[in-house]
C-alpha cells in the first residue's frame, strides 16, 4: 500500500518577507494594523500556531497530538 502524504502550506513559504513586504516595528503607529496583517497570512498559510502558540489546555492536546502524528512535518 503506498503511503500519501499530505502537502503542508507552511513548505510552500520560502520567504515570508516576499508576502508582507514591511516590518514591524512597535514605535510605528500602524504596529497593530500591520501585526493583524501578519496574523492573517499565517493563518492563510497555516502556520500561525507555529507563532502563537494555543493556550487552552484542549487546544494544546490537539497541537501536541498533531505535531506527533505528523513527525516529518
Amino acid at each position: 500500500m503506498s503511503e500519501t502524504h499530505k502537502f503542508h502550506p507552511a513548505l510552500f513559504v520560502t520567504n515570508m518577507k516576499s508576502l508582507i513586504p514591511i516590518t514591524l516595528d512597535l514605535e510605528s503607529r500602524q504596529y497593530h494594523s500591520r501585526s493583524a496583517l501578519f496574523k492573517v497570512q499565517a493563518r492563510v498559510h497555516d502556520v500561525l500556531d507555529h507563532i502563537i502558540l494555543p493556550m487552552d489546555e484542549k487546544e494544546k492536546a490537539a497541537y501536541e497530538k498533531t505535531k506527533a502524528d505528523d513527525l516529518a512535518l
